[in-house]
């Protein structure tokens, strides 16, 4: 995974604004924004990536707006953080960290490079949400590893407390509204961009990816609330906040 620490100390909320606005999709400029009103304060913090090729876009994109921080971008596993105990302030992740293999230990890694009273900031994607329901329907065809369970887990408020138990844990329902063309330009996209799709597709033979597109086609029909012949589709993720102990 990726990993941007930013020095200097600031507002939690202003903070998990910037990463929570920039994943709805308001844009470089509102994000750069917000960061050069957030640079006078920050101390220290830590943003994680899903994905190494997501994380060094990101790189790209922070070194062309950030003014007044010292940012450092490294690659490292979630599980095993390369940082002392207690480092950061303020850790954040906008569905990146739900995808470790080992819930347990990321959420252990995530608590242990807080400090004491900081904030755990994560974006999870809901069970039950449109994103929750892409990853129930690819499980029907490609049977994920042995042991490994649904990153939407980190969705859920019960998982959550399990997973931080003994630290303060509130859980918000918010959602993200999907734009595409039509079903088939969304599959087209998220086929060729989205890791967990992408497998999926790269793993079946011609007959299961015809049926894999089928079904997608009729989960994202079914979640699709747009009237003017475009699609639109509101996939419910939860906006978490960990104040460590």
């Amino acid at each position: 995974m990726g990993f941007a620490t930013l020095e200097r100390r600031g507002d939690w909320a202003a903070l998990f604004g910037v990463f929570r606005h920039e994943r709805d999709g308001l844009g470089d400029e509102t994000m750069r924004q917000r960061l050069t009103l957030l640079a006078p304060h920050v101390r220290r913090a830590i943003n994680i990536a899903g994905v190494i090729g997501r994380a060094n876009r990101e790189a790209d994109t922070f070194r062309g707006m950030i003014d007044g921080l010292a940012v450092t971008f490294a690659t490292a596993d979630v599980e095993a953080l390369p940082f002392a105990d207690g480092t950061f302030d303020y850790v954040l992740s906008t569905f990146g960290v739900m995808f470790a293999p080992n819930q347990e230990q990321a959420a252990a890694e995530l608590l242990r490079v807080t400090r004491p009273r900081g904030k755990i900031g994560l974006a999870n994607w809901t069970p039950a949400g449109f994103i929750g329901q892409v990853f129930k329907t690819l499980g029907k065809h490609v049977a994920p590893p042995a042991g490994l369970r649904s990153p939407a887990l980190w969705g859920d408020a019960q998982h959550l407390a399990n997973l931080f138990a003994g630290n303060r844990v509130t859980v918000t329902e918010r959602v993200f509204n999907f734009r595409y063309r039509s079903a088939s330009h969304f599959i087209e996209v998220f086929r060729t961009f989205y890791g967990p799709v992408h497998k999926a597709f790269l793993n079946l033979d011609e007959a299961g990816r015809t049926a894999l597109h089928r079904d997608l086609t009729e989960l994202i029909e079914s979640f699709d609330v747009a009237t003017n012949g475009s699609l639109m589709i509101p996939s419910t993720y939860a906006e978490v906040i960990v104040e460590r102990a």
